[in-house]
């Protein structure tokens, strides 16, 4: 492939509200391409009747099985008696991947993240991916069900050719390697994959600035090569309420403010990347 792509994601969006809000900004000034929507959290309709008004916008399903903050918590899209194993003894989703891989039942995993898609669809959501909240499908064995819902819909899911080394720390080698087979297997059943997948560091590391963070963004940017990469990220505006919900609002205050950087988009310019959404991807357009 003898062009640079590059797919810039959001995810959480539906979250809450100033996730929504800097979500919207941020696609209708094409300064993402992409984003991913939680279909169990309370702010989802927001999001449905914007994409209702926008519907050139592309945006994929975030399968969600955790919920990770302290005082703002979602549960199944499901009754909770259909799939008792996914939830805590608050009645909410864990709060980590290792309690659902240790506590939730493989089957009702399956129903739960097959009604998110149900219920996108039922939406009116014309979704081109999915991928899933806090990589939880790339634990245990449940990369099977991420390639078996891909292979059901006709969608690509967030597999990718090569992870960053950044990410490939989060997984053991044997979970890479399952990533890796399913990647590949997706391909070989006619689903496209992109090249390399990468994401910015989740949490504010000790002595980190956002000068120092730019720069990180802008050596990926001259780092991407030719292919697709998809770059996942969370921005979320400097506001009461993100501050409340998520404990680690400035680094997605950051990412907020990278997105919108004129060196950023001079760096893009000059390497000719072109963003896209993953519909190319999902009609085999690339």
């Amino acid at each position: 492939m003898s062009k640079r792509y590059l797919i810039i994601n959001n995810d959480d969006f539906g979250m809450f509200h100033a996730v929504n809000r800097t979500t919207k900004e941020l696609l209708v000034n094409k300064l993402i391409s992409s984003a991913t929507v939680m279909m169990p959290c309370p702010w989802v309709m927001e999001v449905v009747h914007f994409l209702k008004e926008n519907k050139n916008i592309d945006v994929g399903v975030h399968l969600t099985l955790t919920s990770e903050w302290e005082d703002y918590r979602w549960g199944p899209t499901l009754p909770k008696d259909k799939v008792p194993s996914l939830v805590d003894e608050e009645g909410y989703f864990y709060k980590t991947v290792e309690e659902v891989v240790e506590y939730a039942d493989y089957d009702e995993i399956k129903m739960e993240l097959n009604n998110q898609i149900l219920l996108a669809m039922k939406n009116g959501i014309n979704f081109t991916h999915i991928d899933n909240h806090m990589f939880t499908l790339f634990g245990k064995n449940f990369h099977k069900i991420a390639f078996e819902l891909s292979q059901k819909y006709k969608v690509p899911f967030r597999f990718a050719k090569v992870i960053d080394e950044n990410l490939c720390g989060e997984f053991s080698e044997d979970e890479l390697n399952l990533y890796y087979y399913y990647a590949n297997l997706s391909e070989e059943n006619g689903i496209k994959v992109p090249d390399r997948l990468a994401t910015s560091g989740y949490f504010m590391e000790e002595g980190e600035t956002y000068e120092m963070f730019k720069q990180e963004f802008i050596d990926f940017l001259k780092s991407v090569d030719y292919g697709v990469t998809e770059y996942f990220f969370h921005p979320i505006k400097d506001d009461e309420e993100a501050k409340a919900a998520n404990p680690y609002w400035e680094k997605r205050y950051w990412e907020y403010q990278i997105i919108k950087e004129d060196e950023v988009w001079e760096v893009i310019k000059e390497r000719e990347i072109e963003l896209i959404s993953w519909r190319p991807l999902k009609e085999k357009l690339i």
